[in-house]
Order: C-alpha cells, then sequence, then structure tokens
C-alpha cells in the first residue's frame, strides 16, 4: 500500500500483479506439502490480497487493468 500512500497507483497494480503471479505460480508450480495442507488456501489469500487492493486503489480504470493482465495471463 506504501504506492498508494505515495499516488503511484500504476506502480501498486505492478506490484499486486507480482504477488498475485507469485501465488499462482506457487499453486500450480510447487512440490512443497504445505499447498496438500491447506488446499483452499492460495484461493483464499488470492482472492483477499485482490479484494484489498482493489478497495484501497478506489479507482475503477486502475481495477479493470488488474483485471485485464490477469485474464490475459491466464491468472484468475
Amino acid at each position: 500500500m506504501t504506492y498508494l500512500q505515495r499516488d503511484m497507483p500504476e506502480e501498486s497494480r505492478a506490484y499486486c500483479a507480482g504477488i498475485l503471479r507469485g501465488i499462482r505460480e506457487f499453486q500450480r508450480r510447487s512440490a512443497s506439502a504445505l499447498k496438500d495442507e491447506t488446499p483452499d488456501y492460495c484461493d483464499s489469500a488470492f482472492a483477499s490480497i485482490r479484494e484489498e487492493w482493489e478497495e484501497a486503489v478506489d479507482d475503477p480504470g486502475q481495477v479493470r487493468l488488474l483485471a485485464s493482465y490477469l485474464e490475459e495471463e491466464d491468472l484468475l
């Protein structure tokens, strides 16, 4: 949220997208036992982080840009 506090919504969107990408890559590629112990954690964390960012940015244009990116990269 530091980027948003500094009025840098594009950078904030890129940072959030990176976190979300990391969650999906962990979910899809990791052999960690953690995935087996908490199978819904990645989906829950992904949704929670996305929702928190969308509320904080409070900019429909930025929200649409993130949604487009997530869809294009098959991260949804």
